[in-house]
Parts: C-alpha cells; sequence; structure tokens
C-alpha cells in the first residue's frame, strides 16, 4: 500500500501539471521511487522469512522475482546517480530491460510447467496428520463441567468476538483438550457448538422478551455479529426464520 499510495501521489502530481511537471517533480519522483523499488521486495522477502524451508513451487517464485525486482531497482538507481554524478556505466541498458525481461518469462515458464504436474495431487494427503489429545474419563468430566460453568453460568458465548484461545485461557484448559472433547464426544465442531448456546439464548429472548426486538438486535444480544449467520444457524437447529418462530409464540399465547 505504501509502494502503490506514493505512485498514485506522483501521478496525481503529473496530471495536475498537465503532463508537463518542473525539474522539482523529478528530484522527488526518481529517488523515491527507486528506493520504494528496492524496498518492496526486500519486505516481500522479510516477511518470507519465517518460510525459509519451504520449498513449494509458489513460494520459491516468489523469491526469485523479489530478487530480481531488487537487482532492477538497483541498476536503475545506478543509472540515476550516474546521470546526476556524471559518471557513465559501461552497460547499455536497453540490454538490461532485454535480459529481465527475458528472465522473468524464462521464470513463470518453469513455475508453470512444474505447477502443472502437482495438479491432481491430494491436498489432504500433504497435510501433517493432526495429534489428537488421550481423553480419559476424568479428563472428559473435566472438560464438561468447565465449558458447562462458563457457557451456562458466565455466558461467556455472548461475547461474538470468542475464540478457541480465548476459551482456553478462560477455562484453563488446552486448547487441543476443548477441541477434541468437542469433536470426539460432542460429534461437532466449535462453531457449531457455539451456535448451538447462541441460538437457545436467542429462542428464550423470543420468548420472554415483553419488546419487541429487531432481528439484527436479537442478533447481536445472542452473540452473532451477523445477522445472516444467526438466520442460518437459526433455521438449522430450530426449522424455521426466527420471524417464524416469533409468529408461532404469538399465535400460541406463549
Amino acid at each position: 500500500m505504501a509502494h502503490f499510495s506514493m505512485f498514485i501521489f506522483f501521478l496525481l502530481w503529473y496530471l495536475f501539471e498537465l503532463g508537463n511537471p518542473s525539474a522539482l517533480y523529478y528530484e522527488f519522483y526518481f529517488p523515491l521511487m527507486i528506493l520504494s523499488l528496492v524496498c518492496y521486495p526486500l519486505v516481500a522477502l522479510f516477511r518470507m522469512r519465517r518460510s525459509v524451508s519451504d520449498t513449494s513451487n509458489k513460494l520459491v517464485l516468489l523469491r526469485q522475482l523479489a530478487f530480481l525486482g531488487n537487482a532492477i531497482g538497483f541498476f536503475i538507481g545506478l543509472l540515476l546517480l550516474s546521470h546526476k554524478w556524471g559518471f557513465e556505466l559501461d552497460v547499455n541498458p536497453l540490454y538490461v530491460v532485454a535480459f529481465v525481461m527475458v528472465f522473468s518469462i524464462l521464470l513463470l515458464t518453469n513455475y508453470l510447467i512444474i505447477a502443472k504436474g502437482y495438479e491432481t495431487t491430494d491436498i489432504e494427503d500433504i497435510r501433517p496428520q493432526k495429534i489428537r489429545v488421550v481423553m480419559d474419563d476424568s479428563r472428559i468430566r473435566q472438560c464438561a463441567e468447565k465449558l458447562a460453568d462458563c457457557m451456562c453460568e458466565d455466558k461467556l458465548f455472548l461475547d461474538a468476538g470468542l475464540t478457541l484461545d480465548d476459551l482456553s485461557k478462560k477455562t484453563a484448559l488446552p486448547k487441543a483438550l476443548i477441541t477434541d472433547y468437542i469433536n470426539q464426544q460432542l460429534q461437532t465442531n466449535y462453531y457449531e457448538w457455539l451456535a448451538k448456546f447462541r441460538i437457545e439464548h436467542a429462542k428464550d429472548l423470543l420468548e420472554h422478551e415483553r419488546q419487541v426486538l429487531k432481528m439484527e438486535v436479537l442478533a447481536n444480544q445472542s452473540g452473532f455479529n451477523s445477522k445472516t449467520t444467526f438466520y442460518r444457524y437459526f433455521k438449522q437447529y430450530v426449522g424455521m426464520s426466527p420471524s417464524a418462530y416469533r409468529e408461532n409464540i404469538e399465535s400460541s399465547g406463549w
């Protein structure tokens, strides 16, 4: 975004001066754009430092293009310095541009050829197997009790931003233990499990709240940050929309 914003700034400046900018424009434009051209690939390489052992084709290609971008930036910088300070480079810029273009095409072609051979690879086969926690009766009981306390008494499900990490901290239970308990013992996943508490709370509001709440308000008060998600889970667990459920309550005189 920083690189793009700088480009937009100079483009507007150029248009403002009707395509005939002053010398001041070039004094700022070339140094800053070259600096950006050099720094942008460096930032990309720095952010990939954690994946240095990753040999995937896409990452290798990205590293190669980033190094190439650095080389281009340094070369253009040298051209600018040679023009500013009056020394000559014993290199024809057109040859360098042609070399860069050919090298880039070869990199992309090589990537496409290699990637084509992996089109039929089953992604599930290369994913690391999830380590499961061995759950005995005491662990199951401990997990069930702590989660019930947090959900039924503390009503943590009303927090729309509640994550598995947050729940792990609140219950002092390992995240892997919570996940395996929900997956293995309850036969569901974290989001489905959390949504059940929220839907039950929404049903309780519909049945006992005297004031007619708008659906957006009802969703928010039940822990959902999206009305669409609220509608989807409500129909999934109740079998009808919240509006239809409210109409049934009113017609039956609950």
